[in-house]
């Protein structure tokens, strides 16, 4: 299972969990989930934290401290 993190204009949080499942002898019994669920403010710490991991590389890479996600506060995450 993998996450990733949609901030979207307005403050709301929006996680997107993807669930694969793959048995494949070319392309047989495959499946994918794709859930979008509403984050709350309880949430804001756990997503700031995977959110500054996802941008850490790139972050590293291109030290864009004032654009990139991986150095936002979590103010800025909550709008």
């Amino acid at each position: 299972m993998r996450s990733i993190l949609w901030s979207w204009p307005l403050g709301q949080l929006l996680l997107c969990v993807f669930t694969e499942r793959i048995n494949s002898e070319r392309y047989g019994n495959i499946t994918m989930e794709v859930k979008l669920l509403r984050a709350s403010r309880e949430d804001a710490a756990q997503i700031h934290e995977m959110q500054k991991e996802a941008f850490r590389e790139l972050l590293d890479k291109y030290q864009d401290f004032d654009t990139s996600p991986g150095n936002e506060t979590v103010e800025k995450l909550l709008g």
